[in-house]
């Protein structure tokens, strides 16, 4: 209700609605409420007072300190997010020593994924001397945690950290990244690790990208669910490296057979997704040969998700047959809320495999 009305109430307005939202965050401890709170803090953050935004940080840092509970931490952390830029440095480090210290300690997935949306939000208030502490304890924790959305959470961290990664650094984190991504086969997990590959601030040599590329190559060319291999494909687009030939065909093969097989448009709807994400790495000769099965399924299918799908696929594939052919003076060609870290381990796929 605040937040629909806050950009029409005046500033006394403003002040009455501010004051028992200040005085709630201040009293509860539970998660559901604190995010309500946070919504209506957040529209109301532009009229804040110093005196008001201390008010409301005082609690808020207070309970990041004593709460280990994931849910708590995650409210907590978005709250402090709108507020973060009443901070002062001195609440900054007051922050941060007690988000350092469970950090350290922690190995549960979730309050490692709260914590460092903690530390994100943070950020950009940590003196060079509290970023690069917070770069070590965030590499620690990216070398030992195994669970892929934790470890999605503090490659974020450390992207947002005003901190420079050395090259030691980096390579001690794209090492345990890429371990994971060779140990890991559940589908979801796949992708957090892709997304946490990229948010990763280092980049992979050419040795390194071949090196990862390699075990997720041969595990399209092994698996038949569509899912696994959208997921495995997101990894091959994350990678910094252009596929040779016979590489492209070993990722092309599996998804090009299946799309051209089903006719269950989620089916449809997952593989023109991996489809999608291997067409960057395609040449126009790989692209082209992409082309025959899109089009003869946006030819049958009806369904309206697996027709975008496909469309999306198509202009994928389409762009790379014309670039190309348009580098080779030739003719173009044509054109046109997931599960966690504990949800996956409490359905049995989890990280490992």
């Amino acid at each position: 209700m605040i937040e629909a009305l806050a950009p029409k109430l005046t500033e006394a307005q403003a002040q009455q609605a501010l004051a028992p939202v200040l005085q709630q965050i201040g009293q509860t401890t539970d998660s559901s409420a604190l995010r309500a709170l946070r919504g209506a803090l957040q529209a109301l953050a532009a009229k804040l007072t110093e005196a008001q935004a201390q008010q409301a940080l005082a609690p808020v840092l207070q309970q990041i300190g004593q709460t280990t509970d994931s849910d708590q931490l995650q409210a907590l952390a978005q709250t402090l997010e709108a507020l973060a830029a009443k901070l002062t440095e001195a609440q900054a480090q007051q922050a941060l020593a007690p988000v350092l210290q469970q950090i350290g300690q922690t190995t549960d997935s979730d309050q490692l994924q709260a914590l460092a949306q903690t530390l994100e939000a943070l950020a950009a208030k940590l003196t060079e001397a509290q970023a690069q502490q917070a770069l070590a304890s965030v590499l620690q924790q990216i070398g030992q945690t195994t669970a892929p959305f934790a470890l999605e959470a503090l490659a974020r961290a450390l992207q947002a950290l005003p901190a420079e990664l050395t090259e030691a650094q980096a390579q001690q984190a794209l090492a345990s990244l890429l371990q994971r991504i060779g140990q890991t086969t559940a589908p979801f997990a796949l992708e957090a690790l892709a997304r946490a590959l990229q948010a990763l601030p280092a980049e992979l040599t050419e040795a390194q990208a071949q090196q990862a590329l390699a075990p997720v190559l041969q595990r399209i060319g092994q698996t038949t669910d569509r899912y696994r291999l959208q997921a495995l494909a997101q990894v091959v687009e994350a990678l910094p490296v252009k596929l040779t030939e016979a590489q492209a065909q070993q990722a092309l093969a599996p998804v090009l057979q299946q799309i051209g097989q089903t006719t269950a448009p989620s089916a449809l709807e997952a593989l023109a997704r991996a489809l999608h994400a291997l067409a960057p790495k395609l040449t126009e000769a790989q692209a082209q040969q992409a082309l025959a099965p899109v089009l003869w399924q946006i030819g049958q299918t009806t369904a309206p998700s697996a027709l975008r799908a496909l469309r999306g696929a198509l202009q994928s594939a389409g762009g790379e047959a014309d670039r190309g052919a348009g580098a080779a003076g030739a003719r173009p060609g044509a054109a046109a809320d997931r599960p966690d870290d504990r949800s996956l381990q409490a359905s049995g796929v989890g990280a490992g495999g």
